[in-house]
């Protein structure tokens, strides 16, 4: 018998002894021997400092700030992702971590999937709950800048954003309730968090790929993309919009306001990042505005609504068509 480790044994009993009736009272004295024996409190404490998120460095994925985070640990860190950056790491690489390849527990990603539907901003069909990918043609001429026939192309466009689909869409679109639909795209960049938003077109296309517009790469903030992604949502109705006007827009309008109301009643839906061009009402030129919110969520139904409309203090240039260039080479 070693005597030395039986008197560590029995000061260890007894200082836990004291300890733990001073921090439990009304525990008798078989109950403080039981809690002792079976190590009760050091069970408590090991797994409170293995999945506690004290003590363990913290990573943001994504470099947000004061964005809403899903954070997950993994080894002796956590890691904060965006809420897209997870919906799109699932729909197109698998269920395990992004960081470190290891691939998910069942319940922990059946856990994330119901926080991600929980945190969904829009209605999605069971048949589109998850991205499928596209062939697409977008007709921009520079693949690394924007040149001035792409701006014109953005301001007559308008920002509508309509287009035909293949057959096979067009056909699932049909068979959704009736209601406002759009075709939500995204890029496989698990950094960029920007979706984009199309409408469809009221005939399908005779083409097996999607021809998308250029907005689509202006509302995903890239001057390029390799693989498109895309799935039907059902957008909430939209109660708040804020615009960010490229110009200063005072001397271009009597009433921007109403010019907007207008505008509006030829989209179906706005969208985050979308750029819009409104009619000047002084001299009929097309004024250029940036969507910067939407509320309740980042892509809202405007058919039959009156939307409160506020604005953020413009860009500041002089010239839309410089505007745009700088903005969207920056």
């Amino acid at each position: 018998m070693n005597s030395m480790k039986d008197i560590w044994e029995l000061r260890r009993i007894k200082f836990l002894t004291k300890k733990y009736k001073d921090i439990l009272p009304s525990y008798s004295d078989d109950e403080i021997n039981k809690i002792i024996s079976n190590n009760i409190i050091s069970r408590i404490e090991s797994f409170y400092l293995k999945y506690s998120f004290c003590r363990k460095s913290f990573f943001n994925f994504n470099n947000l700030e004061g964005k809403s985070l899903i954070k997950i640990r993994s080894k002796n860190k956590i890691i904060g992702y965006h809420p897209t950056t997870l919906e799109k790491h699932f729909d197109l690489n698998g269920y395990y971590d992004i960081e470190t390849s290891k691939k998910y527990k069942k319940f922990i990603y059946k856990c994330l999937i119901r926080k991600l539907k929980h945190l969904s901003p829009y209605k999605v069909d069971k048949s589109y709950e998850k991205y499928q990918q596209i062939e697409y043609y977008i007709n921009k001429i520079n693949e690394k800048e924007w040149e001035f026939d792409d701006i014109l192309n953005i301001l007559e466009t308008r920002g509508l954003n309509k287009i035909s689909v293949p057959e096979d869409v067009f056909n699932s679109m049909i068979d959704l309730d009736p209601g406002v639909y759009a075709i939500e795209f995204i890029n496989d960049d698990l950094k960029n968090i920007n979706k984009a938003y199309c409408s469809f077109e009221d005939y399908p296309s005779e083409d097996d790929y999607f021809n998308l517009p250029l907005n689509v790469l202006t509302q995903l903030r890239t001057n390029q993309i390799n693989n498109v992604y895309y799935k039907i949502v059902k957008p909430l109705k939209g109660k708040s919009v804020k615009l960010k006007c490229f110009i200063n827009p005072l001397d271009k309008f009597n009433n921007i306001k109403e010019q907007l109301q207008l505008e509006f009643t030829k989209h179906k839906f706005i969208s985050v990042n979308q750029i819009i061009s409104i009619e000047s009402d002084v001299n009929h030129s097309l004024v250029p505005f940036l969507i910067t919110e939407t509320y309740p969520s980042n892509i809202v139904d405007v058919t039959d609504i009156d939307l409160e409309i506020t604005f953020d203090e413009n860009f500041g240039f002089e010239n839309e068509y410089e505007a745009l260039l700088i903005y969207l080479n920056s």
